[in-house]
């Protein structure tokens, strides 16, 4: 973590599996202002982990996260919300089950690998007035009209909606609109 906090590093890429649980050890952190996007590869173990380790990082606009177990998914989104204020683009493997109602006001772009449940989708989304961008790669359960007719009216600044490859829908809403 010191060389981590005394480098100009604009960019991380980290696995963080295997972090320590012990906030003693996140408390040793000194904060980097200029890290503005970060990759983890794996996961936090712990919301201990987790929590301890994003809030050395506050100046992130750009977090991808390729993996991350039911148990810390919203640790890691709640932490979010509480450190990144200047949060534009959000990746993320999953929503979870039952999501944080904790928006991140000011997320314009959300990327999500996998949808299993669209009312939990609907859910997360519709926290996030605004939202100009959001990009879905596969869906394990049918968005009806409704549910869609439901996220582009609680969405004002949305502008484009893509579903990836096991769809033949990409639509611009402010073109079909």
């Amino acid at each position: 973590e010191y060389i981590i906090s005394q480098m100009s590093l604009v960019s991380l890429r980290i696995n963080c599996s295997s972090l320590p649980n012990s906030h003693l050890f996140y408390n040793t952190f000194i904060p980097n202002a200029h890290l503005q996007k970060l990759i983890i590869t794996k996961g936090f173990s712990t919301h201990a982990a987790a929590q301890g380790f994003l809030k050395s990082y506050r100046n992130i606009r750009d977090l991808r996260i390729d993996h991350w177990t039911d148990e810390t998914s919203n640790e890691i989104l709640i932490s979010a919300a509480n450190n990144f204020r200047m949060l534009r683009t959000l990746s993320i493997p999953r929503v979870p089950t039952n999501p944080t109602e904790l928006p991140i006001p000011s997320l314009q772009s959300i990327h999500i690998e996998m949808i299993f449940n669209a009312a939990d989708f609907q859910a997360y989304a519709s926290l996030h007035t605004n939202l100009r961008n959001i990009s879905v790669k596969w869906i394990h359960e049918d968005l009806t009209h409704e549910i869609m007719d439901a996220i582009s009216s609680q969405l004002p600044r949305l502008e484009t909606l893509t579903f990836g490859p096991n769809f033949d829908l990409t639509m611009r809403l402010h073109e079909t609109l």
